[in-house]
């Protein structure tokens, strides 16, 4: 349960942002997503340091009729498909209305009923199987949902004020949960402290665009969302026009002894390899309301950081990174500011 659990977080965004491609070079774009149901399987083939995680869902093809799904049997699924394991996931349910996203990989058959391969991932250490609910996972990937006007959505908000909007809910922790029980989220979830719940009705149509970068996170029933950053204004379509804003993402943030020095360490990444170098990052600690700054440091060619704390025991409070903004291409273009997620220490 741990194993699933685990891969279940760490391939989500995988799964989500390629969900609707089926076997296709080009972008794919489907209608009508709102409601539908729709199942993965997870097969993880090879050993650490080189396990591969494929992942297949019913997006393209059904919507994982229940009596097949509920009669997979994982051992026998993992033996046709050539993996050591195959994790079950779902069932799963929409709550966007469109998907645009690019298509990748074939199509495969189980127990009669097809699903496309839509993602691979390389696994190489076991920390990356490490379970952890309300934390950002981030994929290099372009995708884009749409919601109509007028549709419910439903947001997370963190305690540094990101907002994630769910794309997917589940039913595989609570088989009970149905869309009209949603709204009630907010009473349900053990949200970290500072975070909170909303659900609100959209005044015009919406569009996340991942911009290259699509940052998920899953609370403890399994439900799926993306992080809103930087996206068009509502109603706005970018199909023709030059991408100008490139997010950045921090895809580590860490706090270590070492040599009896306290630090912080991470790395950040982008869809724009000018924006990975030479990135100034700032250390801040928050406590009791007040917000000070520690260090900073700039980010080598790969986008590693690490800033110095002291000589521990370093003091109570939340520790998180700031990455600014930059401009490139001679102020044509920029790189997107950034808050990594926060480290409590006490």
């Amino acid at each position: 349960m741990q194993l699933r659990r685990a891969v279940v977080i760490l391939l989500a965004g995988a799964a989500l942002v390629a969900a609707v491609a089926p076997a296709s070079a080009g972008a794919v774009s489907k209608r009508g997503l709102y409601g539908e149901r729709y199942c993965e399987l997870i097969a993880l083939r090879g050993s650490l340091p080189d396990v591969t995680a494929t992942i297949y869902n019913t997006v393209a093809f059904n919507d994982c009729p229940a009596g097949w799904w509920d009669s997979l049997d994982a051992s026998k699924v993992s033996s046709d498909l050539g993996a050591f394991t195959t994790l079950l996931n779902g069932p799963r349910f929409w709550v966007i209305d469109r998907a645009t996203a690019p298509g990748i990989g074939g199509a495969v058959e189980v127990e009669g009923e097809l699903l496309a391969e839509v993602a691979s991932i390389r696994l190489t250490n076991a920390s990356e199987l490490v379970p952890s609910t309300y934390t950002e996972r981030t994929i290099l990937r372009d995708n884009q949902w749409r919601w109509r006007a007028n549709r419910r959505v439903y947001e997370l908000i963190s305690d540094e004020g990101a907002v994630y909007m769910m794309q997917a809910y589940s039913q595989i922790v609570d088989p009970a949960q149905r869309r009209d029980s949603l709204a009630a989220l907010g009473d349900r979830l053990e949200l970290p402290e500072g975070w909170s719940f909303r659900t609100r009705k959209l005044e015009r149509p919406f569009v996340l665009d991942a911009g290259g970068a699509a940052t998920i996170i899953q609370d403890e029933l399994q439900n799926t969302y993306q992080r809103v950053d930087d996206v068009p204004p509502r109603g706005a379509d970018r199909a023709g026009v030059e991408q100008t804003q490139y997010p950045t993402e921090f895809t580590k943030f860490k706090y270590e002894l070492s040599g009896g020095k306290a630090k912080f360490e991470g790395k950040i990444d982008s869809s724009k390899s000018s924006c990975v170098n030479a990135r100034k990052v700032k250390l801040v600690r928050k406590a009791n309301g007040d917000e000070k700054k520690l260090g900073d440091d700039k980010t080598n060619s790969k986008g590693k950081f690490s800033i110095g704390a002291g000589s521990p025991p370093i003091k109570s409070g939340k520790y998180y990174a700031e990455v600014k903004q930059k401009s490139i291409d001679s102020g044509a273009k920029t790189c997107l500011a950034r808050t990594s997620g926060s480290i409590k220490l006490s």
